[in-house]
């Protein structure tokens, strides 16, 4: 075990419950609540958090959502949708016992339990913490145990928590190879409808050469820029498959060229057809 939690003097072990990154639309179909922690990130799009007695709380790109356990909420987006990537955990004891202590009381047991936090993030903060929320999943998916899925679970539960509290933590700066990256993730989340939308057009918009800007990517991500982007419209269509769209107007939302093309691809990364996919997922 890396990392266990004391709250009231106790041991308690970090058990996921969610971990993914997930697109949706609309939904706000009702309050729900349960012993688990929340952390979500605001991935593309924007959202509304829906609370008891309140007005809804607007949760722009790149925020951050902390929701604490056993507070009711729902989701609410507008006709665009919403990527949310998050980690939904529960601390159990020996015993398998949930703990509903407040974060805020993790780390001062004194101050105002708030039962949730919604905080806007740079750009850069966003994207240091999709990049291990991706390693995160990415591990999880290979082996639902293990120490390298320990450590990074982990590694993400304090990235979240330091932004998340940053009353009690130093920010974290990011040196400029990691900068030029953050900023190709960003100029790809941004044009991954655009089908002409490649290494080129990113140099140009950065003012580097495609030959550095790529080595500097590919340094940092362990990807070339080209396979990334590839990548990305891929996990995009995903999730829009898995959300009910028709497989051409996802191709079209995702930057591919033609259906036949988008079909190929998909069925190299996920080893099936777009509509066998579909039917899987929503089933």
């Amino acid at each position: 075990m890396i990392l266990q939690f004391h709250p009231g003097g106790g041991a308690h072990r970090l058990k996921i419950v969610e971990l993914h990154r997930r697109f949706f639309y609309h939904e706000g179909l009702f309050m729900h609540r349960h012993p688990a922690y929340h952390l979500i990130l605001v991935t593309q799009g924007s959202c509304e958090l829906l609370v008891p007695d309140r007005a809804p709380v607007r949760c722009p790109l790149n925020s951050l959502i902390i929701i604490q356990p056993e507070f009711p909420h729902d989701f609410r987006t507008d006709g665009d949708g919403v990527e949310h990537s998050c980690i939904i955990f529960t601390l159990e004891n020996s015993r398998r016992e949930s703990c509903t202590v407040p974060f805020d009381h993790f780390f001062d047991p004194q101050a105002a339990a708030r039962p949730y936090r919604v905080i806007p993030l740079s750009d850069s903060n966003s994207a240091v913490l999709l990049k291990q929320l991706n390693l995160a999943i990415g591990l999880r998916e290979k082996s639902r145990t293990g120490f390298a899925l320990e450590v990074a679970v982990h590694s993400l539960l304090m990235n979240c928590l330091t932004l998340g509290y940053p009353e009690y933590f130093t920010p974290f700066e990011m040196g400029r190879k990691e900068k030029n990256a953050e900023k190709v993730r960003i100029l790809i989340e941004q044009n991954i409808w655009n089908p002409d939308f490649n290494l080129p057009m990113l140099a140009r918009q950065l003012n580097l050469h495609p030959n550095h800007l790529n080595a500097v990517f590919t340094e940092v991500e362990k990807i070339p820029i080209g396979e990334y982007l590839i990548r990305r419209r891929l996990q995009r269509a995903g999730q829009m498959l898995a959300a009910g769209h028709r497989c051409k107007q996802v191709a079209d939302a995702c930057g591919f060229r033609s259906l036949s093309y988008f079909s190929r691809l998909f069925r190299q990364r996920f080893g099936c057809s777009p509509r066998q996919y579909q039917a899987k997922e929503t089933i």
